[in-house]
C-alpha cells in the first residue's frame, strides 16, 4: 500500500429492494430468514454481498448456529448475479421475493427499498498512474460540477463536497507521516 493514494468518490445508498407495496412486509433482514423469502444475491467479494454476509453472521451468532447453517436454510442464497439492476430484475420477475443492492437499482425497476445504510465508494489510484491522461480525466471528471449534478440526481447517490481528493497517501520514506 505504499505506491497508491485513496481519492474520495460518492456515497451511495444500500439496502433491501422488495416488490412493490412490500407484500411480505419485509423490516430487515432477519425478516428474509423468519418469512422463508427467496433471496437474489451478489457474487462473493462485493460489497453488497459482504454487507449481507455481516448481517447474517450477526444473526446467527444471536440464534446460536453457524453462519453455514443459517445461509443453508436461506433460499436463493446461492442464486447469485453480477449487478445490482440484476437483483432489481430478478425481484421485478418474481425469480426472487428480495435480494440486497443499491436505491437506484430499485428505482429503475418501480420497486420499493428498505434503507440498511450508506456506503462511500472511493478510489484507489496508483502514484505512477496520476501522470497518465486517462486517470487525469478521469479524476478531472470526478471532480466536475456536471458530474456531481448529474450524480446527485440519481436516487441513492450523493456527492460529497471534496469528492475527488486524496484522502489517504502513504507515509513518506524515513517514517515521516504525509497524512
Amino acid at each position: 500500500m505504499e505506491n497508491v493514494y485513496l481519492v474520495k468518490g460518492y456515497m451511495r445508498e444500500q439496502g433491501i429492494i422488495v416488490p412493490k407495496g412490500n407484500p411480505h412486509g419485509i423490516k430487515n433482514v432477519r425478516d428474509i430468514i423468519e418469512k422463508n423469502l427467496r433471496i437474489v444475491n451478489r457474487g462473493r467479494n462485493t460489497g453488497t454481498r459482504i454487507l449481507l454476509d455481516k448481517m447474517l453472521r450477526e444473526i446467527a451468532r444471536e440464534l446460536g448456529v453457524s453462519f453455514d447453517d443459517l445461509t443453508s436454510r436461506i433460499r436463493g442464497y446461492h442464486y447469485e448475479v453480477k449487478t445490482h439492476t440484476a437483483v432489481a430484475a430478478a425481484i421485478a420477475q418474481g425469480r426472487a421475493d428480495t435480494g440486497i443492492g443499491i436505491r437506484a437499482a430499485a428505482h429503475m425497476y418501480g420497486l420499493d427499498f428498505i434503507s440498511l445504510g450508506w456506503e462511500r465508494y472511493d478510489f484507489l489510484v496508483q502514484i505512477p498512474r496520476l501522470g497518465k491522461e486517462a486517470v487525469r480525466s478521469f479524476l478531472d471528471k470526478l471532480r466536475s460540477r456536471e458530474f456531481a449534478e448529474i450524480l446527485s440526481s440519481i436516487p441513492g447517490y450523493a456527492v460529497p463536497r471534496d469528492i475527488g481528493e486524496i484522502i489517504w497517501k502513504p507515509r513518506l520514506s524515513g517514517g515521516v507521516g504525509d497524512f
